[in-house]
């Protein structure tokens, strides 16, 4: 669980919350808080991930929220661009570069001006959505065909091996990694081996991020609906990572840590034979020195 805590105080360092000064700043690049500048604030450049975008005052550079709208009652002298998200523009709003809204709709007052050109495309919010069902219902579908393929007791014990190791699993998942890639460039020296070792290696990286994943998918649930059954656990938690994976950059980043994890629960666990599987193969064991002579009278 400590390892959890600072793995969540770690994301959380990307969501502090802040607001712009009265002087134009020029970092204002803010995760999941809303960017506002006042009537009388100037700003550069706003960028804005999981948020929206506020300009009341001035902003002397582009406007970009993705997952997140951008609303325009003051001046903005470059581009607006929107996605996941709407851009409206108030009355006596001026925007001098263009209005690019995906996935979402640019509403504008008619005592309202853009300087450059105006695009929405709002249906690519439907497709979008479809494509995020769609890979959440595939998740669910592979977390449970592991799990019936592998056995709740493996399952478990890849579960505990992240509670009990979260750290050396992360570790071990990049090393696993560095593996991988050290194999592949050299089956690249192989000649006709070459096609063999990549499907191999391949496989052997798919079926151990699979089982590692539904391992990880349990330990999470367990944390979430505690005295659930085993599969209701599973299908929690890999409804959970699904989710943080489609958070706005930061889920990139949550991609990464859950793949890392996977692989290494997995791998330090011995695909779930035993929490400290490959610890203790890799522990040098110190010969017995043979009793000396004297020892035997």
């Amino acid at each position: 669980m400590k390892f959890v805590a600072r793995l969540v105080i770690f994301l959380a360092l990307f969501s502090v919350p802040a607001r712009l000064g009265g002087q134009e700043r020029s970092e204002p690049v803010r995760f999941f808080h809303d960017i506002v500048i006042e009537s009388g604030e100037r700003a550069g450049d706003a960028v804005c991930f999981g948020c929206s975008i506020y300009v009341r005052g001035s902003l002397n550079g582009d406007a970009v929220a993705i997952g997140g709208g951008i609303e325009i009652s003051g001046t903005a002298s470059a581009d607006a661009v929107s996605i996941v998200g709407n851009i409206r523009l108030d009355p006596g709003a001026k925007l001098q570069g263009d209005a690019v809204a995906v996935a979402g709709r640019v509403e504008r007052h008619s005592e309202a001006s853009i300087g450059g050109e105006v695009v929405s495309l709002p249906g690519l919010g439907k497709l979008l959505l479809l494509v995020v069902v769609a890979i959440a219902i595939g998740n669910l579908v592979l977390v449970v065909l592991s799990y019936f393929i592998a056995g709740e007791q493996r399952v478990e014990i890849i579960a505990s091996t992240l509670r009990e190791h979260g750290g050396l699993a992360l570790l071990t998942g990049i090393g696993l990694v560095i593996g991988a890639t050290i194999l592949l460039i050299i089956s690249s020296q192989l000649g006709p081996l070459m096609p063999v070792i990549v499907i191999l290696v391949s496989l052997g990286l798919v079926i151990t991020l699979l089982v590692g994943y539904t391992g990880m998918s349990s330990w999470l649930g367990r944390n979430l609906v505690q005295g659930s059954g085993p599969l209701a656990a599973v299908l929690v938690g890999a409804v959970l990572i699904t989710l943080l994976q489609i958070i706005p950059v930061l889920g990139l980043l949550a991609f990464l840590i859950f793949v890392l994890l996977a692989l290494g629960s997995a791998g330090l666990s011995g695909y779930g034979s035993d929490s400290n599987w490959l610890p203790e193969r890799l522990v040098t064991r110190q010969p017995i020195p043979p009793s000396s002579p004297s020892s035997r009278h």
